[in-house]
């Protein structure tokens, strides 16, 4: 079960189920009236990668989940969380749930000029010292041998949908190092709030 406590943490949440590989995954999300208009187009999504999407609820029955994975906004004293845990789920965060998921060591470029120059000169530098290095940046994203270019999109930070699907198949490859360019756009938006990074450049 997941659990968010705003319209961007209940969008950032289904990422999550492309790595837990669980056969059912729920999706909740306490308020209604941020969600109201997305309601429908946020269930098919929940619907397309095997999950099911709730709004303007709380969970009413907590049992027979293995795992609560909680959205920064939810408060771990609420009843049914702690009926959860009771109830044998292990209490996590989001952040919790990123880095079990995530293999590799993650860096970020981020300031107004440069981020692209230093970013692939930061991923070379790796490589050329034996590491595996994926790349995340402007109209670009390399796994490996895989390009996937600016024809699927243009921005500096991918939205999380593509963002996330790229760091699970780059930790399924078991690539060492990400380095991704990381605008302020993705910044205030929270894009990247569930990535532990090691190292960030300014």
């Amino acid at each position: 079960l997941i659990v968010g406590a705003a319209l961007l943490a209940f969008l950032l949440a289904p990422i999550y189920t492309l790595s837990m590989n669980r056969l059912s995954v729920r999706l909740l999300s306490e308020e209604k009236s941020s969600v109201s208009t997305l309601a429908p187009s946020l269930r098919e999504w929940a619907k397309s990668i095997g999950a099911s999407a709730s709004f303007g609820e709380s969970p009413a029955h907590v049992d027979g989940y293995d795992m609560m994975v909680l959205s920064p906004g939810v408060p771990t004293d609420k009843e049914y969380v702690i009926k959860a845990g009771e109830a044998g789920a292990e209490i996590i965060g989001e952040l919790e749930l990123a880095y079990r998921y995530g293999n590799g060591r993650y860096i970020a470029i981020t300031g107004t000029n440069g981020k692209t120059t230093t970013a692939t000169t930061i991923k070379h530098i790796l490589e050329r010292n034996g590491n595996s290095a994926g790349f995340i940046g402007t109209g670009l994203i390399i796994i490996g041998d895989e390009v996937i270019s600016d024809a699927y999109y243009s921005m500096t930070t991918p939205d999380p949908p593509l963002l996330y699907e790229a760091i699970k198949r780059m930790s399924e490859r078991k690539i060492e190092y990400v380095v991704m360019e990381v605008s302020s756009h993705a910044i205030y938006y929270e894009k990247i709030s569930a990535i532990k990074f090691a190292l960030s450049i300014f």
